[in-house]
């Protein structure tokens, strides 16, 4: 009995004596900063380019011995080259129908123009065009249903819309990404943002 509260004792006086040091030393920093009118400098965030955060991220494997300069610059290129072309998510079913970029179809929809307008103007039908976006929208439907994101009615009423919101997003009624929630319940058939 005597040990159980000589520990507590002991317990209840290191948490005491913890806080109040830790009282004591942040004190003065928090007077401090209120007499500080110095203003602060805004600067401009930039983020660094892929292969310079990747080379940061191995450094320390170079400075330790593990890799080479030329073995991170090998790496580095490795994983640049595989680097899918950057653009919005899910804008590769667009690019593949219509034989575009990414690059090019948003700024061709930021120009004013649609994607039925760009179907033409590349020779491809606006039905093969729907139809990937639908074919794209089952597929994520199928996914989302797998993974339990979404159950088997929310994947019925999707899909049972999939067709008539691919052909507003096609003819320029609806932006693509819109309509169906955050780009879309893991199956809208989505995916260039002209605003991005």
């Amino acid at each position: 009995m005597k040990t159980t509260k000589l520990t507590a004792s002991l317990i209840a006086a290191s948490t005491l004596g913890g806080a109040a040091a830790g009282a004591t030393l942040l004190a003065p920093g928090i007077a401090g900063a209120e007499d500080d009118t110095t203003p602060v400098e805004e600067t401009e965030m930039v983020r660094p380019e892929f292969g310079e955060r990747i080379t940061e991220a191995l450094q320390p494997l170079v400075d330790d011995g593990t890799l080479t300069d030329s073995q991170v610059d090998a790496v580095v290129g490795a994983l640049e080259e595989a680097r899918p072309e950057k653009g919005p998510r899910g804008a590769g079913v667009l690019a593949d129908a219509l034989g575009l970029d990414s690059s090019e179809i948003r700024d061709a929809l930021k120009g004013g123009s649609t994607i039925a307008e760009l179907a033409s103007q590349q020779g491809v039908s606006v039905d093969d065009v729907v139809d990937a976006l639908v074919a794209q929208a089952e597929e994520r439907v199928a996914a989302a249903l797998e993974a339990g994101r979404i159950d088997q009615e929310k994947a019925d009423e999707i899909l049972a819309n999939a067709e008539q919101h691919a052909e507003d997003i096609v003819s320029g009624e609806a932006k693509p990404g819109k309509g169906h929630g955050r780009g879309g319940p893991a199956g809208a058939p989505a995916d260039i943002d002209p605003d991005a």
